[in-house]
């Protein structure tokens, strides 16, 4: 689908000697691909660097450069599922701590425009400069082989990834086309990225090319870049940006390497916010006279081991005055560390709106830009409309250029069971005539919690003004009893209707959009969906009974587990507001229990278990949490 918004082998790498002088010694290539190839010339870049961190780089057109060697994992790898036109899947486990900068990584999201990211499930879109490394907006960690507008929707392009669980990932894109505005068979790029623990290299190989960038309309500059970046997005380093048919600046058969220094004399002195209040820093609803435990998740993202800090957590009545301040003091932190760290308790009794502002302070912290969050929450009464909306009056229209994209939003009901009884989108074809839109609620079964079983939907006609439609449920006919549900709209015509959108803060971050799949919205830290939702208990004669989704959760999140290839033991490293106790059980890969763990009282804050897996053959297993009816769960791998 392709999509815009108007608005705007088994150990094949273990034959790697110095990845700094020879890369490869395994053959083998995906292959040639039709058509003439726009990026024949031989590139005249030849080194770079250092970033201010010490990465520099070198290519395979430079004397003492690295060797071109293709690693063909196509039929020992992991081919990928779910890459559409700007979506993100993930996240995958690279199977071993990699260093990347001065600090260590060991997951990574694939975007299908190119790029993966070490922290971040966010897209990656190429334009109004953002193909420029590095670049402090989200997502950040990242590492870009060939950050493109790429589109898996036209039914091509596949990607693979492939670990030794020792020293080794590749990813490698294969026979990717472009987006191009009027034209849906444009171009086809096949490249790869080698992380190599033995000397933290990152390598890019860059096979058949066949096309250039093009994002939005025709004339404008065509957008790309490769490159890598740091977690804050403030250092990094750009080996291209930017490339069009007459000025080829890589071609087939490139291979870039870009490596650390063996030492560096830059000390990073930071520690920032990861999470606040809800997960993934999410707007969400909670009942008045339900409680509150506020908490605030921090990371050390510096290269120097800190001692003491502090956090403070205020909540803020809108509009209006603070009604709730509460601080601690936290410490010491190693490099890489996490923490949560918990607050008194509150408890709302009021309907209205709020801002949650957490921040973290730290003596001579050297990256202000993720020292503080802003959350959105709202209060809500037992019966009534569930909206992220602050401003009802102003509203910005959105539409797609082409049929079949859409938008929506996630939902998290402040009480189980609840009745969804009605959905309404503020809509518009903008004095465009009338157009037909699907509007759907969605289950939260899908991969990774996206949206999944279509609960109902139906067509409806939008006129020239802006009015709200409502989607009619019978009562009984969706019932919330966990988790999430989604609200869905997609256009059946070209560049409309449109939804209209708000974009005074604070937001939700719950927006989500349709480009063939569902994914977060590209813009969802500046707006929220003009969608809204009623709901009420579900069989329900008094509030007691009803159970809420109270925010004082009791899950504990986990922060680590170590040694990244178990052999005897298993170091887990969880987070807890120490509310009771949990039950932990290993399964392997079929979904069959292997080992259960004694309940476990967990006490507030950090907690270190050790779980002995001497006794598990070699593979890979799945650590589960389990408290009453939810689960969260971690992937490790056991070793001898």
């Amino acid at each position: 689908m392709s999509n815009k918004t108007a608005v705007v082998v088994l150990v094949l790498l273990a034959g790697i000697m110095s990845a700094r002088q020879q890369l490869f010694v395994s053959p083998g290539g995906p292959g040639n691909l039709p058509g003439e190839n726009l990026m024949k010339s031989k590139g005249f870049l030849g080194t770079g660097g250092p970033d201010e961190y010490g990465y520099r780089w070198i290519d395979s057109d430079t004397v003492g450069g690295p060797v071109y060697n293709w690693v063909d994992i196509t039929s020992t790898g992991v081919e990928v599922t779910g890459l559409a036109d700007d979506n993100v899947v993930g996240p995958f486990d690279i199977g071993f701590d990699f260093p990347f900068y001065w600090y260590k990584v060991n997951r990574f999201w694939i975007n299908s425009n190119g790029v993966i990211s070490f922290s971040s499930n966010w897209l990656w879109i190429p334009y109004d400069g953002g193909s420029i490394i590095p670049n402090p907006i989200l997502p950040n960690d990242v590492v870009a082989p060939l950050g493109g507008d790429l589109n898996f929707a036209l039914g091509r392009g596949r990607v693979y990834y492939y670990t030794n669980n020792r020293d080794s990932l590749v990813v490698s894109f294969i026979d990717v086309p472009e987006w191009h505005y009027g034209s849906d068979t444009a171009g086809s790029h096949t490249f790869q990225l080698i992380l190599y623990k033995g000397d933290s290299s990152i390598t890019f190989q860059y096979g058949p090319q066949r096309g250039f960038f093009q994002y939005g309309y025709p004339g404008i500059v065509p957008a790309c870049g490769i490159g890598i970046e740091n977690a804050t997005g403030q250092i990094g380093l750009q080996y291209l940006l930017n490339n069009n048919p007459t000025q080829n600046l890589y071609e087939d058969s490139l291979a870039i390497l870009f490596y650390p220094p063996d030492t560096t004399e830059l000390q990073i002195r930071d520690i920032g916010v990861l999470e606040s209040a809800n997960e993934g820093n999410m707007g969400f609803f909670l009942m008045v006279g339900d409680t509150f435990r506020p908490y605030m998740i921090v990371e050390n993202t510096g290269n120097q081991d800190v001692g003491c800090y502090s956090v403070c957590f205020r909540i803020k009545r809108l509009p209006g005055t603070y009604v709730y301040v509460d601080s601690v003091v936290g410490g010491p932190l190693a490099v890489g560390a996490r923490d949560t760290l918990f607050f008194a308790q509150w408890v709302p009794s009021e309907i209205t709106k709020y801002m949650i502002r957490s921040k973290v302070q730290l003596i001579g912290d050297m990256l202000p830009s993720n020292d503080s969050v802003i959350v959105d929450m709202r209060t809500t009464p037992v019966e009534g409309w569930l909206t992220y909306l602050n401003d009802t009056v102003n509203f910005t229209l959105y539409s797609w250029l082409t049929a079949w994209g859409g938008y929506g939003a996630r939902f998290t009901p402040p009480y189980y069971p609840c009745d969804v009884e009605s959905v309404a989108l503020l809509l518009s074809t903008g004095g465009m005539g009338t157009a037909d839109a699907i509007l759907m609620v969605m289950d939260d079964d899908g991969p990774d919690g996206m949206p999944g079983t279509i609960l109902l939907q139906d067509t409806v006609t939008v006129a020239d003004t802006l009015e709200w439609y409502f989607l009619t449920i019978e009562p009984g006919q969706i019932v919330i009893s966990e988790g999430s549900f989604y609200v869905g709209f997609i256009q059946l015509e070209n560049r409309k209707p449109s939804l209209a959108f708000d974009y005074t803060p604070p937001v939700s971050r719950q927006a989500m959009e349709y480009t063939g799949t569902w994914a977060p919205y590209r813009l969802r830290d500046f707006v929220d969906p003009a969608i809204k939702v009623y709901i009420k208990p579900k069989n329900v004669e008094t509030d007691e009974k009803m159970q809420f989704a109270s925010k004082a959760d009791d899950m504990p999140r986990v922060l680590s587990l170590t040694p990244g290839i178990a052999r005897d033991y298993l170091k887990v490293v969880l987070s807890s507001p120490g509310l009771g106790d949990i039950s932990i059980d290993l399964y392997d890969v079929s979904g069959k229990l292997v080992k259960s763990v004694e309940k476990v009282d967990l006490s507030p804050g950090k907690n270190e278990l050790t779980i002995d897996t001497s006794g598990l053959p070699d593979g890979v297993y799945f650590l589960s949490l389990r408290k009453r009816r939810k689960d969260i769960s971690a992937r490790f791998v056991v070793l001898h």
